[in-house]
């Protein structure tokens, strides 16, 4: 079972991202699993970084809404770690990227796609 996270304004209404809003992310081609962005739907599948944000940001991303100050709080603490590092420890410490290990560009990716939902104020709204 995977965990599925949307961009979204509000809990509950998980594509439902105005034009405009759904234009931030339709030109991002993220590297993330699952990654689509069309319309007022922009959406990825969340269970591989569930331990990157847990460690990076103290969030644990299955909650079914992460508020927009908390999405904006993961920007802030994605955009001050250290990927070199963060990864290093993870892909060594944590089991679940023992075979398939996190990388470079699924931080970036993470860190990019935090700081859009928080420069215009969305949320995630996630589901197992």
């Amino acid at each position: 079972m995977g965990l599925d996270c949307w961009v979204a304004r509000r809990p509950y209404e998980p594509a439902a991202l105005t034009d405009d809003e759904g234009a931030l992310f339709a030109d991002l081609e993220l590297p993330l699993v699952e990654w689509t962005a069309r319309g007022g739907a922009v959406h990825f599948a969340g269970k591989r970084y569930l331990a990157v944000v847990e460690r990076v940001a103290n969030v644990v991303l299955s909650e079914p809404w992460v508020a927009p100050a908390t999405v904006a709080q993961m920007a802030q603490r994605f955009a001050e770690a250290d990927p070199q590092t963060t990864l290093a420890a993870l892909n060594a410490d944590d089991p679940g990227y023992q075979g398939w290990p996190l990388s470079l560009e699924e931080f970036s990716a993470l860190r990019l796609l935090f700081q859009t939902c928080a420069t215009a104020g969305l949320g995630l709204v996630n589901d197992w």
